[in-house]
């Protein structure tokens, strides 16, 4: 997000929402299940049938996780500005005793946002 003085406000989150990020989880994901699979590979349980199982579960929980993480990116900037607001107030209100303000203040902004 660009602002008036041209700097850019860095997120701390990698952008999930692209195709490169998606390949990254898929292969990430694909790669731990062949690893997994192979660790724990018994008589009585065939491969490939394991193997789909445990890709399926990890390529579930990977790409729920970056798909949340997507939709959440708008929502976690705006929270990364009220935390910033938070540490502008709380800085000199720890720093003259009134900690307890800045604490409510941060309770307010977490629960009920900017």
């Amino acid at each position: 997000m660009k602002t008036d003085s041209g700097r850019e406000h860095a997120l701390y989150l990698p952008d999930f929402c692209t195709s490169r990020a998606t390949l990254a989880i898929v292969l990430i994901g694909e790669l731990t299940a062949f690893v997994l699979t192979l660790a724990r590979q018994s008589p009585a349980v065939d491969f490939w049938t394991d193997l789909v199982r445990t890709s399926m579960f990890l390529l579930w929980i990977g790409l729920a996780g970056a798909a949340l993480l997507c939709a959440l990116r708008g929502p976690l900037n705006v929270r990364r500005a009220a935390a910033h607001e938070f540490v502008l107030i709380a800085r000199p209100a720890a720093n003259t005793g009134y900690s307890h303000h800045g604490g409510v203040v941060l309770g307010r902004l977490v629960t009920q946002g900017p």
